[in-house]
C-alpha cells in the first residue's frame, strides 16, 4: 500500500506500562497506523496543509557567512508538515532556494548562498523527506526582501526559504 494512503503517528509517553500476564514492558513510545480510503477527507486535509505552506513557507535565517543553524521547535514542525505533504500529495515538490546579503563578490555569495542551500536540503532528508522530492537553487544576493543597506536589512537576507511545487 502507498504511504499516501497510510497515517502513521507515534507517541512518547514517560512510562512504561507493564502487561501482568506477559512480563513485558510496552512503551515508552506507541505507535498508531491507519489507513486512508481513497474517497476520505485526505484531499481537503492535503489541500489545507498545502495552502498553510505556501502562505508560511519555512525561511531559515543564516549568520553572516554561516551555513549551519538549529532548528527550532516551530521549524521542526514546518519539516514535518513539508514532510507530511510531499509524502501524501500527488505531485508535492519541494524547492530549497538560498540567498545572501550583498556583502562580499557576487559569485562568492551565490556559491555560500547554495551550501546553504544543500544544508536545509540535507536537514530535510535527515527528518524523512526523500531527495527525490527536494531541488535547490541559489538567488545569492539578487532577489533581497529587505534593505541591504542596514544590518537587520542584511540579516533577513541572509536566508534559505522552503517552498512547496
Amino acid at each position: 500500500m502507498s504511504s499516501k494512503y497510510m497515517n502513521v503517528s507515534g507517541k512518547l509517553d514517560d512510562d512504561f506500562i507493564p502487561n501482568i500476564n506477559t512480563n513485558i514492558f510496552y512503551g515508552p513510545v506507541n505507535f498508531s497506523v491507519t489507513t486512508l480510503k481513497e474517497n476520505s477527507n485526505r484531499t481537503e486535509q492535503i489541500k489545507k496543509l498545502k495552502d498553510s505552506l505556501t502562505l508560511y513557507p519555512l525561511i531559515l535565517y543564516f549568520k553572516t557567512g554561516a551555513n549551519s543553524l538549529t532548528l527550532s521547535k516551530e521549524q521542526r514542525q514546518k519539516v514535518a508538515d513539508l514532510l507530511t505533504y510531499v509524502e501524501k500529495s500527488e505531485n508535492g515538490k519541494l524547492t530549497v532556494t538560498g540567498h545572501t546579503d550583498n556583502t562580499g563578490l557576487r559569485a562568492n555569495n551565490i556559491g555560500l548562498a547554495f551550501k546553504r542551500a544543500d544544508f536545509v536540503k540535507d536537514i530535510l532528508i535527515k527528518n524523512g523527506i526523500s531527495e527525490s522530492y527536494i531541488n535547490t537553487a541559489s538567488k545569492g544576493p539578487d532577489q533581497p526582501i529587505a534593505d541591504n543597506n542596514t544590518e537587520e536589512g542584511k540579516a533577513k537576507n541572509r536566508r534559505v526559504t522552503v517552498t512547496i511545487n
